[in-house]
């Protein structure tokens, strides 16, 4: 018998805490530590749907057909909805621009959603596309904001993206969805 085996039988409580160390060690506890210093945050949102609703009442959410916004149809009224998945605050953005990316795009309206604000994870913007070329957003705490984008616009009818970003509040993670219109 070797010395191990002969010192657990004389001493039972030894061989309590032996049995309970290897035990210990075949456990495995799945914690979630969020250190806000990581630049590897792991709390991003995702965005899970990025919908419109265009001038002429096309639905992307249901139906298949291009988009377009014209100030002239509707009183140039179209909303964006969306849904995302976050634990933790964010913020959602929609910027437009002349090709399908960020790079370069007007941010149209901002604002700051999470868990305890009215954007938590599905809302939505009602929106206007005016004849002076800007695009102006109802954020859901009511606030207007708008920018110009005739310089974006070289002919009027355009092909034009409307791009919905969601990122962490610290921006370290971003992600968006674009959606080609047409910009009569």
């Amino acid at each position: 018998m070797t010395l191990l085996k002969r010192t657990l039988l004389r001493r039972p409580f030894l061989l309590l805490a032996f049995a309970s160390a290897i035990v210990a060690c075949g456990s495995e506890t799945h914690e979630h530590y969020h250190n806000h210093d990581d630049i590897t945050y792991r709390d991003e949102p995702q965005l899970r749907e990025f919908h419109v609703i265009d001038t002429y009442g096309t639905n992307t959410e249901f139906d298949n057909i291009d988009l377009a916004l014209s100030p002239f149809i509707n009183a140039g009224e179209f909303e964006v909805f969306w849904d995302v998945r976050s634990d933790y605050d964010y913020f959602v953005e929609l910027r437009f621009n002349d090709r399908p990316t960020t790079d370069g795009s007007r941010l149209i309206s901002s604002e700051l959603c999470g868990p305890y604000f009215y954007c938590d994870d599905h809302q939505y913007q009602f929106c206007d596309y005016t004849s002076g070329l800007t695009l102006e957003c109802e954020t859901s705490s009511g606030d207007f904001q708008y920018d110009y984008i005739g310089d974006l616009l070289y002919t009027i009818p355009q092909d034009a993206y409307l791009i919905l970003q969601v990122c962490d509040t610290r921006f370290y993670y971003c992600e968006y969805d674009v959606l080609p219109v047409s910009m009569e």
